[in-house]
């Protein structure tokens, strides 16, 4: 199950920003919590934060355990974006 309809959105936008707009992962921790959208638990968004949604391979459907193997679940991101995203190199401000 991908999660919230909300949440997919964010993580969506959060895709969007990093591998086709190419902003940083601080710009769009700022522009998240400058929005008021709230992590986890009402914590603020961090870069670190960002960094590891848009190299996690969760997003595009695989469930990774221990970093071996991998099942299909449902994606939360297309695997077009995730590949804008791992080949974005570092992104412009």
């Amino acid at each position: 199950m991908p999660g919230p309809p909300n949440e997919i959105a964010v993580v969506r936008e959060i895709f969007e920003m990093y591998a086709v707009k190419r902003l940083s992962p601080t710009k769009i921790a700022r522009i998240l919590n400058t929005r008021g959208l709230p992590w986890i638990d009402e914590r603020p968004w961090t870069r670190y934060v960002i960094r590891e949604m848009v190299t996690n391979p969760k997003y595009i459907g695989c469930n990774v355990s221990n970093r071996r193997s991998a099942s299909r679940v449902l994606p939360v991101i297309t695997t077009a974006t995730s590949l804008l995203a791992s080949n974005a190199g570092e992104p412009h401000e």
